[in-house]
């Protein structure tokens, strides 16, 4: 739920009836429903008009409170996508958060993953109440060209507008400022998506996150169409901006392309720039979205799905396709499939040497994967023979101080002291300990590690400090 507040007269009405007006548009399947809050009398007639379009009371139900009948509608899952509108909840005599939780307006409203509810009030304190950390004061919607920009950055997604006016709030920013966050690192982005918060007006066991929400769009697309997850899934891998339909892996039908594409138009997930190009929110890369929320088991699904089709659309040598396919490997390996990822990554590892110099990081970055999943196997001397050659290839070409130099040479050492190579072992961590103390503050984790298995090699040769 999201509230507008501000003084009578500066549009609050207006912005709602537009966004009601945009959500029709871009999302034809979903319910739009108008209350008025004015009086609980006029709360009560709306409610009566909604009810009588929905057909409900059934016979059973005719003793209820009207009220009551619509929340429980649209709580339901017969009720299918909505918003509601809950317009000018200004007077706090008539909804206030008595000793008697029922003449609070928060409790006839409904609560459902589907749905989403937006009030206006002139009262802050109403706007705090329904609303807490998701309240816009008017004032922030001031500059019609940044608000513009924040609604598209957004997708128009009402949950992510929520979950933005949250932040703003909490952290009292600017809306040019989230902006910015939102458009820097890939970590920001991800950081500012992934955050939780509290919404009155959806079940306690529904999580808000955007990342998770995108989720479970996908598994309902994917439930009903599966050509549209196979699309969405392709160009989580490309460029997200100006994809051309051409591009689009082969459909059986144009019927049925037809069809995906507007399912992914439906769910905000494409936009159209004309009839054959469309921008993907940046947002969707579902697969990282799983695997930040620990369901590898669905990231790999997703991964082999993309890498099924672009072993059909792109060559062997493709970035995009052996990027994937690193994914993929590294997916398994995190999920205890230490067969298939050695398999992947082998023939990531055979490709890469043949088109990319020996110092090219993609290609390092590789070898150093394959390493690390012999050494997962127990195949030590073959972990070892690799990150010897990776270690000798960044030695040349990357700091002393390097991030990636540094861990292939704490990799290596942990390798040489699992194969009893202990003096071999102790004399390179003893070098990566040294390089660390001077480039990280203390506490931080990669140097305490290195620390702690330097100490476990020294204890185990029985060597005392």
């Amino acid at each position: 739920m999201l509230a507008i507040h501000g003084l009578g007269g500066t549009g609050k009405t207006q912005i709602a009836l537009q966004f009601a007006y945009w959500v029709k548009k871009n999302h034809p399947q979903c319910s739009v429903f108008w209350v008025s809050a004015v009086s609980a009398a006029t709360f009560t007639q709306d409610c009566s008009r909604i009810a009588r379009e929905l057909s409900i009371p059934s016979e059973n139900e005719k003793d209820k409170d009207v009220k009551e009948l619509v929340k429980e509608y649209l709580s339901g899952e017969m009720a299918g996508p909505w918003l509601l509108i809950v317009d000018n909840v200004d007077d706090a005599n008539i909804f206030s958060l008595s000793a008697d939780p029922s003449m609070h307006i928060a409790y006839f409203l409904p609560k459902s993953a589907n749905g989403f509810i937006l009030c206006t009030t002139r009262l802050r304190q109403i706007a705090e109440d329904l609303g807490r950390e998701r309240t816009i004061p008017l004032a922030l919607l001031s500059n019609p060209l940044i608000t513009d920009e924040l609604l598209t950055e957004l997708a128009f997604l009402p949950l992510a507008i929520a979950q933005a006016a949250a932040y703003l709030n909490r952290n009292k920013l600017p809306i040019s400022e989230y902006l910015d966050l939102l458009r820097n690192t890939h970590e920001d982005m991800s950081e500012l998506m992934s955050a939780e918060f509290t919404d009155l007006t959806r079940p306690q066991s529904t999580s808000n996150a955007i990342a998770n929400t995108w989720i479970l769009s996908f598994e309902k697309i994917r439930q009903t169409d599966q050509t549209a997850a196979d699309l969405l899934a392709f160009v989580s891998y490309v460029e997200p901006k100006a994809i051309p339909r051409s591009i689009l892996p082969p459909v059986p039908t144009k019927t049925r392309l037809v069809s995906a594409i507007g399912t992914l138009l439906g769910y905000a997930f494409f936009t159209k720039r004309d009839d054959n190009m469309y921008d993907m929110h940046r947002l969707h890369e579902l697969a990282r979205a799983y695997l930040e929320d620990g369901r590898i088991g669905e990231a790999i699904e997703v991964f082999e799905r993309v890498v099924a089709i672009e072993s059909k659309v792109l060559r062997e040598d493709d970035p995009s396709r052996l990027a994937s396919q690193h994914e993929l490997a590294s997916a398994y390996l995190d999920d205890g499939r230490i067969g298939e990822a050695i398999e992947l990554f082998e023939r990531i590892v055979a490709i890469r040497s043949k088109v990319l110099r020996e110092d090219h990081s993609d290609r390092l970055t590789s070898q150093h994967a394959l390493a690390s999943a012999y050494l997962a196997d127990g195949r030590i001397g073959e972990a070892i023979k690799l990150f010897a050659q990776v270690v000798a290839i960044e030695s040349k070409v990357l700091r002393e101080d390097d991030p990636s130099r540094l861990l292939s040479q704490h990799v290596l050492a942990t390798a040489y002291f699992k194969d009893g190579r202990v003096d071999e072992a102790i004399e390179l961590m003893d070098h990566v300990v040294s390089i660390r103390r001077t480039s990280l503050p203390s506490g931080h984790h990669d140097r305490e590690r290195s620390e702690a298995w330097l100490a476990h090699m020294r204890s185990g040769a029985g060597i005392t400090t």
